[in-house]
């Protein structure tokens, strides 16, 4: 058996799955299925392969399972986007694994062309070591303080902000 990590974009079929890895960390998924495929996500994959059938001259057969273990929703206002739900099963993953795959987030939305990426935090420590700022509500781009996620967080949460692109 060999574990591997894949990290790509979520689907409508990931809805489940990344709805249940959101309500484990505390996280409401209220909204998730109109955001669902601006998601990201790492799963383990793992290939499985039975023991050969002796003497039959046969491949074993194979299967592959996966589990997601990871994911970050990037929701897109114009060239602004609101990073949600960076949420990881600690079992699966390290510190580490946890801050790589924050840094692929960010790679992907500088190359999808977002200029501002904002977020709210209850742990702002962690972002401030990754170029965002925190900022008052009245900084945040309109468009946003529309958003449900954003709603939902912004009384217990601070708001920040990472300018991507000049």
């Amino acid at each position: 058996m060999r574990d591997t990590i894949a990290i790509r974009r979520a689907t409508a079929a990931d809805l489940e799955s990344v709805s249940s890895l959101l309500e484990e960390a505390g996280i409401r998924s209220m909204g998730l299925d109109k955001w669902i495929e601006s998601f990201i996500v790492a799963e383990t994959v793992r290939d499985h392969q039975a023991e050969s059938a002796e003497g039959h001259g046969t491949e074993p057969p194979h299967r592959r399972s996966s589990e997601i273990v990871a994911t970050a929703g990037l929701e897109q206002y114009d060239s602004k986007g609101l990073l949600r739900s960076l949420v990881i099963r600690s079992k699966a993953w390290s510190a580490e694994d946890g801050l790589r795959m924050l840094q692929l987030v960010l790679a992907y939305a500088e190359e999808t062309g977002f200029s501002e990426l904002y977020l709210l935090t209850e742990s702002p420590s962690l972002f401030i070591h990754m170029g965002f700022a925190p900022v008052a509500c009245e900084e945040v781009a309109p468009e946003l303080l529309e958003s449900l996620h954003f709603r939902q967080h912004r009384e217990r949460a601070v708001p920040m902000r990472k300018v991507l692109q000049a």
